[in-house]
């Protein structure tokens, strides 16, 4: 297993403001799974009425930097792919 840090490509960007923007380090095989991880732990369910906007999780790949950070970081890679606290 990676370490991998996922991280807001623009903070600034309004998606980002219902979400918490700290970096998020997660425990996973592939940067992808990382990002799916990721995105998993951080769904908002809301009430849908009629032909609201289905919201877009920013958390997802296109809105965030995945860099393995594996050797410069103190998480162990021993364990289960997942969002490490």
């Amino acid at each position: 297993m990676r370490i991998w840090r996922l991280s807001p490509v623009d903070r600034s960007d309004p998606i980002w403001e219902e979400y918490d923007t700290e970096p998020m380090f997660v425990r996973a095989e592939s940067a992808t799974r990382a990002q799916d991880l990721a995105l998993a732990a951080t769904l908002q369910f809301r009430p849908n009425s009629g032909y609201q906007k289905i919201e877009f999780n920013p958390w997802g790949r296109y809105k965030t930097l995945c860099e393995d950070v594996t050797d410069i970081c103190n998480h162990s890679v021993d364990g289960p792919a997942q969002v490490l606290l």
